[in-house]
């Protein structure tokens, strides 16, 4: 079964490895610098440093390359001065072109077809999905586009574009506005949230009462005209976690969990309701910059789920249910549809960051209450056979599906977790919450500038949590309790994770190393992200290594086990 995108944790560490870019341009306006013609080009390559576990999706070797992706941005900028009404008019265009090349001249189980069908996680039978990869392997569009309108306290912003909310740096809690591009590790700082076309707008004042500054800001998002959630991630992409394979031994028992997944396909869900929020920030005198925030987004996790409508009437002869085949039998030539499903949920939550001058420190605080968060419950085989039941007519015998169950004994797989349900979705409150802490420091004989050291701590709970009723849609790819069947994934009612990040500079500032390093409390695991980056002229030279330890399968960081890449990448600007 295709995997649904869990790895937002690991994607935002990436984000956190950027790096202040440079402002140059193609063109401009010299004489009065109302217009501007920049652009930046990448090409980035990312290798396995070692070989992938034992029952890893797609086998990677040490040495293969991933991904080998290249893009061009192009951002014109445009001051139109005061047209009318004495309004401030802009408007800002940036273009992007992508390619990744490794699903072209990458590892055989990339490039080859035939060789990435041993491996995929969806239906083996409809696997050939080379136009989809064609489609998101490659990208020419107009990534954002805006107009800025400002008169007086007035700001409003109009067009496709990134909201940013929140004062956390790496893992998000109110920064939930704009989906997430997880498609793929290598994608870049500056297109790692997804624009959506929305209305923005804000009111500031100074000196209101006791607040030095006042403001009332808001985004509204119309559901007919964008309705984006998430990038796709492919099946059989690197990315995947190390979360098990289907071998062709397993598929040879009828009644696994590899059998099933032959009669199922993956679908996205379709929503398009309407998302907005609204913002209101207060800057005391003592420095204390406090949010109130309130919006509505789209679930980030999808829930997979049986479509039962799409069920086509079944008619079923016990006579000729085929022992080695048994859902084939009953099935007949049609896939049961499975759907992830994404739904509404509204956030409720505040932030505010202040300077601690007696020990020259930042503090940034942030939390979050989720409300009707979309969670997957246990599915098990009684729930499909309750799904067809409604569609099938048995002929022979006045029996029914059930009673051909207990006729035909499903045997474990009958008490097997699956990773979807055919039921109704239920929905949790989740509390997010987290700090941070911001300072410069000087090391002697290390560096000759100061060091900034970022600390932060993000954990979440589960308010109404209960033992055993959440289940991520993989399974450990270990039988640890040895009944012949991988072992479901439980979700764990709380989470926590550290953050510590180092960043300093060498030569002029022209080298900037920095280190990442994320633990997550439980289950324990570890992630490592040296990087540096060296900037010659208009040239920036980077590389980086990802090195994941983890006991366990819950969690984010801990799905990652022993994912080792080493990345790099050049990129122009002009």
């Amino acid at each position: 079964m295709k995997i649904i995108k869990h790895l937002v944790v690991l994607i935002i560490v990436l984000i956190t490895c950027g790096y202040p870019g440079k402002a140059s341009a193609i063109l401009n306006d010299d004489a009065e610098g109302k217009w501007s013609l920049m652009g930046k080009w990448q090409s980035q390559a990312t290798f396995r440093t070692e070989d992938a576990p034992d029952n890893t999706p797609v086998p990677f070797a040490a040495g293969d390359m991933t991904s080998q992706r290249n893009t061009l941005l192009l951002q014109w900028k445009h001051d139109l001065g005061r047209p009318m009404f004495d309004t401030k008019i802009e408007y800002d265009i940036k273009g992007r072109v992508f390619y990744d090349g490794s699903w072209d001249y990458g590892p055989e189980v990339m490039k080859s077809d035939s060789e990435r069908q041993k491996y995929v996680l969806n239906n083996r039978k409809i696997v050939n999905d080379r136009d989809e990869i064609n489609d998101e392997k490659w990208k020419a569009e107009f990534f954002q586009a805006y107009a800025d309108l400002t008169k007086g306290p007035v700001f409003a912003r109009i067009g496709r574009q990134v909201l940013s909310w929140g004062e956390m740096s790496t893992i998000r809690i109110l920064d939930g506005c704009n989906p997430m591009d997880t498609s793929s590790l290598s994608v870049d700082l500056q297109e790692r949230l997804i624009p959506l076309w929305m209305i923005r707008g804000n009111l500031a004042f100074d000196a209101v009462g006791p607040f030095t500054s006042l403001s009332v800001g808001g985004y509204y998002v119309p559901g007919k005209i964008d309705n984006t959630y998430e990038q796709k991630m492919l099946d059989g992409s690197p990315i995947m976690p190390t979360i098990g394979r289907d071998l062709e031994t397993d598929m040879s028992d009828p009644f696994s969990m590899a059998a099933l997944k032959q009669y199922i396909r993956m679908k996205d869900s379709d929503i398009d309701k309407d998302r907005y929020g609204i913002k209101l920030g207060m800057m005391m005198a003592n420095g204390l910059d406090l949010n109130l925030v309130y919006y509505r987004m789209y679930s980030d996790l999808p829930v997979p789920q049986i479509d039962v409508d799409a069920i086509e009437p079944i008619t079923v002869n016990p006579m000729m249910i085929d022992m080695h085949d048994p859902m084939g039998s009953i099935l007949g030539t049609q896939l049961l549809n499975v759907v992830k499903t994404h739904d509404i949920v509204d956030v409720f939550g505040t932030s505010f960051n202040y300077y601690i001058s007696a020990i020259d420190t930042v503090l940034r605080v942030e939390g979050a209450y989720y409300n009707d968060m979309p969670k997957m419950p246990p599915g098990y085989l009684s729930d499909v056979v309750d799904a067809l039941s409604s569609k099938a007519t048995v002929i022979g015998i006045n029996q029914t599906i059930q009673d051909l169950i207990n006729i035909f004994p499903l045997g474990r797989m009958g008490a097997k977790v699956l990773p979807f349900t055919s039921g109704e979705i239920p929905t949790y409150d989740v509390a997010k919450y987290g700090f941070g802490l911001d300072k410069w420091i000087k090391v002697p004989k290390i560096s000759p500038a100061d060091i900034l050291v970022t600390f932060e701590y993000v954990g979440s709970t589960t308010l109404n949590y209960k033992s055993h009723q959440l289940v991520q849609p993989w399974y450990c790819p270990w039988d640890d309790n040895q009944d012949g069947h991988w072992d479901p994934v439980w979700e764990p009612r709380q989470s926590s994770t550290f953050i510590l990040i180092f960043r300093t500079n060498y030569f002029n500032g022209n080298l900037v190393p920095q280190m990442v390093t994320m633990f997550e409390v439980e289950p324990q695991a570890l992630v490592l992200y040296p990087s540096a980056r060296y900037s010659w002229k208009k040239f920036d030279f980077d590389a980086s290594l990802f090195f994941t330890v983890g006991k366990g399968y819950q969690g984010t960081l801990g799905m990652l086990q022993h994912r080792d890449e080493l990345s790099f990448s050049i990129t122009y600007n002009f």
